[in-house]
């Protein structure tokens, strides 16, 4: 199910012109519903957590979504906690000028009694394609021990990584990976550590085919009672020869309006 958001005439209108883009029902900027969605797993069973469409806040000039926890949150098996989100946020927006569309998300959690696996889903982002596009992404983690005897976090994505940015599709086999980075860290009792990736890096994009949908899956596993934070962002963007395209078709449409 998809809510829209934000027009393409809109978008194009602000790549071309600075003007400010307003929402539409014509739109192909969408958001599928749940916004967030949770899965963690261990000894004690499956639970699960979701975030409805209906709970992020939309702005209607961008068309961006957004989403605070608001209360830490215990995802449940029954009357078992597999795993505690004790902070989560996401922030969707269109593309719009030299914005890119965008995928922010970002928790912390808590492992259950047992080692735990977490698959964590932003919502499938239908956007807007303006010729060419190119993407690039940067995120970390912070893994912390809570029991005093050391933490480990391994990913368990395809392709072996913990983070996964895809395009064209939502999941493995119907979506693109653009890549799978964060494979694995640990730290002994006692401890925390932080270790951060970009792709391409260096503030470049990698060139991309037409784009018509993006969203963010986090996979991987935390050993028992231990404490993971984690940000992404995940942007796509028309490659700079088409921003300029854009913006030169803009001034020339402006100076012969001045004729």
């Amino acid at each position: 199910m998809f809510a829209s958001t934000i027009s393409k005439k809109a978008l194009v209108c602000a790549a071309m012109a600075g003007c400010v883009a307003t929402a539409s029902s014509s739109s192909m900027a969408t958001f599928s519903d749940p916004f967030i969605s949770v899965t963690a797993t261990n000894a004690s069973g499956t639970g699960t957590f979701q975030v409805p469409l209906a709970d992020v806040t939309i702005n209607p000039m961008t068309g961006s979504g957004m989403y605070i926890l608001p209360a830490p949150v215990n995802v449940m098996n029954g009357p078992t906690i597999i795993a505690t989100i004790t902070q989560m946020t996401s922030f969707v927006r269109p593309q719009a000028g030299n914005l890119p569309n965008l995928i922010s998300l970002g928790f912390t959690l808590r492992a259950g009694t047992s080692d735990t696996t977490l698959v964590i889903d932003s919502t499938l982002f239908g956007i807007n394609p303006i010729f060419n596009e190119a993407g690039r992404t940067s995120g970390g983690i912070t893994i912390t021990d809570q029991n005093n005897n050391g933490a480990a976090f391994t990913g368990n994505n395809v392709g072996g990584g913990a983070f996964n940015p895809y395009y064209n599709g939502a999941t493995p086999g119907t979506g693109i990976a653009f890549t799978s980075v964060l494979l694995a860290d640990s730290v002994g009792p006692g401890g925390s550590h932080t270790m951060n990736m970009a792709v391409p890096g260096g503030g470049l994009y990698t060139p991309l085919p037409d784009v018509t949908t993006m969203s963010s899956r986090w996979g991987f596993v935390l050993t028992a009672a231990d404490q993971v934070g984690v940000t992404s962002v995940w942007e796509v963007i028309p490659s700079p020869g088409s921003i300029s395209l854009l913006a030169f078709g803009g001034l020339a449409m402006t100076r012969r309006s001045r004729r």
